[in-house]
């Protein structure tokens, strides 16, 4: 049987194939590590631009994960924070011990840092809560 032209190329064209795939998914992998990175760097300097303030809760609801041996709980929060132009309304989403989550029942008070370029967006100043991973000010109406 002779071997005609065109069947040495399937096997280099499955190999091209099979590489810009592979490169195409460590190429996304690589972005999506770098722009994670950026957005660490980008809120770190957001926070340590904030100034501290008070807000009282408006709104929250909890979502509770189980994982392994511990329980993480994410605070959905409405906020009126006191600023010198006036209250403005934020939203955040903040990462609390469960223990802690009375802390954050309508009408509480609670210490913030205020954005110092947008008043909308606070971050917990108090050190039984964190940040939570995503940044809400992505999604959040305005």
């Amino acid at each position: 049987m002779e071997a005609t032209p065109s069947s040495g190329l399937i096997p280099l064209l499955v190999g091209l194939v099979f590489l810009l795939v592979f490169g195409g998914v460590v190429a996304f992998v690589v972005y999506a590590g770098w722009r994670g990175k950026q957005e660490k760097l980008a809120l770190a300097g957001r926070k340590a631009r904030a100034r501290p303030g008070r807000a009282r809760v408006v709104q929250a609801s909890s979502k509770q994960i189980s994982g392994g041996h511990s329980v993480i709980t994410d605070m959905y929060l409405t906020l009126s924070v006191e600023t010198p132009r006036g209250p403005v309304q934020a939203k955040a989403v903040w990462t609390v011990d469960p223990l802690r989550m009375d802390q954050l029942r309508e009408g509480c008070v609670v210490d913030v840092l205020v954005d110092a370029d947008a008043p909308h967006r606070v971050y917990p100043a108090a050190s039984w809560a964190q940040q939570s991973g995503m940044d809400p000010n992505r999604w959040m109406t305005r």
